[in-house]
């Protein structure tokens, strides 16, 4: 027992000792570190004031040095003033100052300068430039618009170099503030417009490149704005008659505006795999409202603008379903359908009577259809929806429609044609196509372009069915039927919804169900308004009947339609 108890005490004593050893080597450690750690702070805080205090060095003889080169600009202008040289020369001498400055910023960039010294040589060399040529147009006369546009782009090729090579923003947004406002300012006194907005054109797509590349996005927008400005100012210069400009290349340039981004936009997406964003979708609605409303009310009737909404709408289908773009499930889609649903739909207005462009939106409405079964697109369902709704309009089947359900006399309404026919047909066939109605990005809203198919399908199917027996079967005038004229929209009401009822417990029409209490409510409020004023005991009779037992039915059907699931993909 005794040397168990030695034992024991032999390695408390062993243990007490490594326990010290441990703690002295934990010491040591701390204050190795904390040594370290000194001595790597110390350093780097007066690399910071060394940098700061270089920075504010730098800043101040740059700033003379500014004043100084501005300086110098003045001079030669109070001697091209003092006609000790003549207007031409100065001038001239006076935009190769400027250019020197702005190869001295490049150069600076290289240098010890850096970027602060760039930024200043530039700004200075855009200072002198930009007001340089505006004065040679405005104020010597020494400069055509297509001469002053050759020195805008001169300069501004400069800067956009030197922001590219040197990643200096401070020369993209004197490219692009200085080249912008002297464009507008230079277009209120020019007659001939069209160098100066090739010029603005340029510089903003040469923007959007330098966006993708460095990512100042303020400059992109401040060049798309001024751009815009400007063709936006063409229509109402031309209708004023302040411009010398051909209605023709008018035009052409305010269309070459929509294309040229969209082509650009087209690119990023095909090349790069650059994601639509905010600024593109803003740009081609702004573009486009400009260039088409901006050509029809100089052209009127001229199926140019048309025939580019056309040829572009199908290219933005085309990219949509392009493997880089139809991949990216979401945006970039989303954005190229849309702008080829527009397109389309604006440029068959252009070449087509009214029943014809009903008749080939019909045929797109399915086509879309068949693609979002195929590619298992929500937006073609949508799609599908919006092409057929543009038919019903187009052929006048919504006008007919609504005066077989509203209008009191049926010799007032408009007479079915054969086009709402094919409408119709058109509406029953993309439902019996089984789209997609599953969707992570689009939720519960999936079911919803289906859903509008059958309301359009029983409001126009009824309607038309309103228009096509009753002036035959029901009368017309003082022979007209009233009671039986409610009581049929009645019927035409609780009928579809107890249609609507049972195919809901299909698993292809779940969205049906959604139809059913909206229906049954809408001729409820009709038997109130109507069949109860205009109705005899007997079309009382038939209302109500048709009206209870749709509500009995459709309640029992809509029951057993929830308890059989979801719709399957």
């Amino acid at each position: 027992m005794e040397s168990r108890i030695d034992g024991l005490e032999e390695q408390v004593r062993e243990l007490g000792s490594a326990l010290g050893r441990l703690e002295s080597r934990v010491a040591d450690l701390e204050a190795e570190s904390g040594q370290a750690v000194e001595t790597q702070l110390w350093p780097r805080r007066e690399a910071d004031e060394r940098e700061d205090a270089g920075w504010l060095s730098s800043l101040v003889p740059l700033t003379g040095r500014s004043l100084l080169l501005l300086g110098g600009a003045f001079l030669l202008r109070a001697i091209t003033d003092l006609e000790a040289v003549p207007n031409a020369l100065g001038l001239l001498l006076g935009f190769l100052y400027a250019l020197l400055l702005l190869f001295a910023g490049d150069r600076a960039a290289a240098r010890s300068e850096g970027k602060i010294g760039a930024t200043f040589y530039t700004i200075v060399g855009a200072i002198i430039a930009y007001p340089l040529v505006l004065e040679a147009v405005t104020r010597f006369g020494l400069l055509e618009t297509l001469g002053a546009s050759v020195a805008i782009a001169v300069a501004s090729t400069a800067l956009v170099l030197i922001a590219a090579r040197r990643r200096l923003t401070a020369a993209a947004g004197a490219a692009s503030l200085g080249a912008g406002l002297t464009c507008l300012a230079l277009l209120r006194t020019s007659a001939e417009p069209t160098p100066l907005l090739i010029v603005l054109l340029a510089l903003g797509l040469t923007m959007l490149w330098l966006f993708d590349r460095e990512g100042w996005l303020s400059w992109k927008l401040t060049s798309a704005f001024l751009a815009d400005l400007a063709f936006a100012i063409l229509p109402a210069g031309l209708a004023a008659g302040r411009l010398s400009i051909e209605p023709a290349r008018a035009t052409s340039l305010l269309l070459a505006l929509f294309t040229a981004y969209v082509v650009a936009f087209s690119a990023r997406s095909l090349l790069k795999g650059k994601r639509t964003g905010l600024f593109e979708v803003a740009q081609t609605l702004v573009a486009g409202v400009i260039a088409f409303g901006g050509s029809w009310s100089i052209l009127g009737a001229d199926p140019l603008p048309g025939l580019t909404a056309l040829v572009l709408g199908v290219a933005a289908y085309g990219i949509a379903f392009s493997p880089a773009v139809r991949e990216d499930r979401r945006r970039s889609f989303f954005f190229f359908t849309s702008l080829g649903l527009v397109l389309i739909a604006v440029g068959s207005l252009q070449f087509l009577t009214a029943d014809r462009a009903a008749l080939v939106w019909s045929v797109l409405g399915i086509a879309c259809a068949l693609a979002s079964a195929r590619y298992e697109r929500v937006t073609l369902s949508l799609h599908c929806t919006l092409y057929l709704l543009a038919a019903l309009v187009a052929s006048g089947l919504a006008r007919t429609a609504t005066a077989g359900y509203w209008l009191p006399d049926p010799a007032g309404w408009p007479p079915l044609r054969a086009t709402q026919l094919v409408v119709i047909a058109s509406l029953a066939a993309s439902l019996a196509i089984p789209t997609a109605r599953r969707s992570t990005s689009w939720g519960r809203l999936a079911l919803v372009p289906r859903a509008m198919l059958l309301l359009f399908l029983v409001w126009a199917a009824g309607g038309a069915l309103l228009a096509l027996l009753a002036p035959r079967f029901l009368g017309t005038g003082q022979e007209l039927d009233a009671g039986a004229l409610a009581t049929a929209r009645t019927g035409l009401l609780a009928i579809p919804a107890l249609g609507l009822a049972w195919l809901s417990g299909r698993r292809r029409f779940v969205e049906a169900g959604w139809l059913v209490y909206p229906l049954l409510a809408v001729a409820g409020l009709r038997v109130l308004t109507q069949d109860l004023q205009e109705g005899r005991p007997v079309t009382l009779f038939v209302s109500l009947a048709l009206l209870g037992i749709a509500l009995m039915a459709s309640a029992r059907w809509l029951r057993r339609g929830d308890s059989e699931g979801a719709p399957d993909s």
